[in-house]
């Protein structure tokens, strides 16, 4: 497309409308691609083609390539017709280029003299997405005064949830007046619930809802709720959901809400209730993103030969592919296999890769350890952004390769604005490596960002309830109870020793066994404990449906509690689906379906005696299909 539009322009009759100048701007911004923006708005100057629209879409073109000072550079030149693009300009402000956002918003006010209702909503949610809650709150208090609008305290509440603050949320939610008829306002609150992690807050909300006669459930809110369902792995109440949408007319036509329920039932392990449920919805007339969801499903529980077949459906289908399908392709992460997808993307579709597909390649590398060929990668990408060096951030942190790790720590540092996940992930590093001045230097930092995160939490469903748990409460003593005894039981069993070297707290002066109780004090190991205390058999009309053990964190699994559970779901003889930040965890038969697993399985061979290892690396699909069987 920009290769013929360049060769008609060497042609002296050829001059270009309006609509094809914005149409390929908005591909560029859309694509991430800055030369070919670049070389179409020297084209545009040059030929003095400029209006408001062109002039629009290339300040929006800038602003999403990060370059904020060229936008607005580009508006004050030529303010006319500015006001359209306002919102659109604030929603392109993240939290790479934050440090603009003020003076975005003294610009739109001298523009606008007074903000309109949707320029306060934008504002309000823009402070959120970049972490100052401070200063989302009090434009939201100034804007609910000068004229309160339902769509304000809806933007107030996304924003609490996207910096995860729980009891600011909660006093604000209180402070809202009811709003009977507005189930936007319910909406937010459902979300709001699931992103600070209260799951059955949220799941107890929608069917006080479902009963009521004025505020029902509409697409948006059972979007949302299997969203929740989903993060959680909540088999019982997700299904709940699943029959009240099939008693409801409504929504039998919906698209999303099918493609909602199909990976709600992929991430409990009913994958043939998905599949089968996706052939039906195969016969409607389906887009390129509703493709990629089923592709993903398959590449990520290794059905290989089922990923590429849909994707050949979809192609038979007239379907082209787009950057999320190539990204479900890629997630299959065999190396050679993954590079030829990804170098047809643009001499056979025409497709330049986005962030989602160049994350997928990063992962590949990191995830065997090839850190240099990863860094190649990203450097040779026109404009790499904040999301692919801290993805490769992370797996420097799980190779433990803190030369790397500080390199890159410096590259985001000196382009982009830190966020408290990359703060992390080398504070952790400093911790392994008992380097506590500079973990205590980097943890100093993390203060100074005005963000809530949640402490250490995992959440797990047992009969029906969604319990969620965390290190810091006195647990009553059965839980206290199994603690012990599982720890005891792989001790005399497999000879387990707790490994301390990763400890994330400075507790120099602490006993090795105050080290090994503060260990067994992480959240995944008391949310396996409730399981234990209570068997983890789920009952829906009398049929016993589900076996699994399934908790899911807000954190990453430490190596001490990856190990023991590889021994605990042997000592019990369950499998065991723990869902971090990193990836999906699946302990079964001694062993764990992730590409770490197979690295910590070498240290456990050694401290079981190679009793219970019964598969090796190439031995991963089998395991897989085995994984599944125990499921059913």
């Amino acid at each position: 497309m920009f290769k013929m539009f360049f060769d008609l322009t060497k042609q002296s009759t050829f001059t270009p409308d309006t609509e094809i100048i914005v149409t390929l701007l908005n591909a560029c911004r859309q694509a991430g691609s800055l030369k070919h923006g670049e070389a179409i708005i020297k084209y545009v100057k040059e030929n003095e083609l400029l209006n408001n629209k062109i002039k629009n879409s290339a300040a929006l073109f800038y602003a999403r390539m990060g370059n904020m000072n060229h936008a607005l550079t580009i508006i004050r030149k030529y303010p006319e017709g500015s006001t359209n693009i306002t919102c659109d300009l604030l929603r392109e402000i993240r939290y790479s280029n934050k440090d603009c956002a003020d003076e975005v918003i003294g610009f739109i006010d001298s523009l606008n003299m007074n903000f309109t209702i949707p320029e306060k909503s934008e504002i309000i949610r823009m402070y959120g997405r970049i972490g100052e809650l401070t200063k989302a709150l009090r434009h939201y208090k100034n804007f609910i005064i000068q004229k309160p609008a339902p769509v304000l305290h809806i933007s107030a509440i996304d924003a609490c949830a996207d910096c995860c603050a729980l009891f600011v949320g909660d006093k604000l939610i209180k402070k809202i007046p009811d709003i009977s008829p507005n189930i936007s306002i319910k909406n937010a609150i459902i979300h709001f619930y699931g992103a600070t992690w209260r799951a059955q807050k949220a799941v107890n909300m929608f069917f006080s809802l479902s009963r009521g006669v004025i505020n029902q459930p509409n697409k948006e809110t059972c979007l949302i709720i299997l969203d929740i369902c989903t993060q959680v792995m909540a088999r019982v109440n997700g299904l709940r959901v699943v029959e009240y949408i099939e008693r409801k007319t409504e929504f039998k036509d919906s698209i999303d809400i099918s493609l909602s329920i199909i990976k709600f039932k992929a991430s409990c392990g009913m994958l043939s209730e998905a599949f089968e449920a996706f052939s039906l919805l195969a016969k409607k007339s389906l887009t390129a993103s509703h493709w990629s969801v089923i592709i993903k499903i398959c590449s990520e529980n290794l059905f290989h030969e089922k990923s590429f077949q849909y994707y050949d459906d979809m192609i038979k289908n007239g379907v082209s592919p787009n950057n999320e399908v190539f990204a479900a392709l890629l997630l299959l992460k065999d190396e050679e296999v993954a590079l030829d997808i990804y170098n047809t993307m643009i001499p056979k579709y025409g497709i330049p890769p986005e962030d989602n597909t160049n994350k997928c390649i990063v992962d590949m590398y990191g995830m065997q350890g090839k850190i240099r060929e990863a860094v190649t990668f990203i450097k040779s990408i026109p404009l790499p952004s904040h999301l692919l060096w801290s993805t490769l951030l992370v797996h420097c942190r799980k190779n433990n390769n803190l030369k790397s790790a500080e390199r890159i720590f410096n590259i985001i540092q000196t382009n982009f604005n830190c966020t408290m996940q990359d703060y992390e992930n080398i504070r952790r590093l400093y911790a392994y490596r008992e380097m506590w001045d500079k973990a205590q230097a980097v943890a100093n930092k993390q203060k100074n960002l005005d963000s809530y995160n949640l402490p250490p939490v995992s959440q797990t469903e047992v009969d029906g309830n969604i319990v969620r748990l965390s290190p810091d409460k006195n647990h009553v003593k059965p839980i206290e109870h199994a603690l012990t005894n599982a720890r005891h039981t792989i001790q005399d069993r497999f000879d387990y020793v707790a490994d301390v070297t990763g400890i994330q707290d400075n507790l120099s002066g602490a006993s090795r066994e105050e080290i090994v109780d503060h260990l067994w004090r992480h959240s995944e190991k008391i949310a396996l404990a409730y399981n234990l205390v209570r068997p983890n058999t789920r009952i829906m009309k009398n049929e016993i449906i589900d076996r699994v053990i399934r908790i899911s964190s807000n954190t990453s699994m430490c190596d001490d509690c990856h190990r023991s559970f590889i021994l605990i779901s042997e000592a019990i003889n369950s499998s065991i689906v723990v869902k971090d930040t990193d990836c999906l965890h699946e302990f079964a038969f001694g062993a764990c379906s992730c590409r770490v697993g197979e690295q910590s399985n070498l240290v456990v061979e050694g401290l079981i005696k190679k009793k219970i290892l019964r598969w090796n690396k190439n031995q991963r699909p089998e395991f897989r299909k085995r994984i599944i069987k125990s499921k059913r």
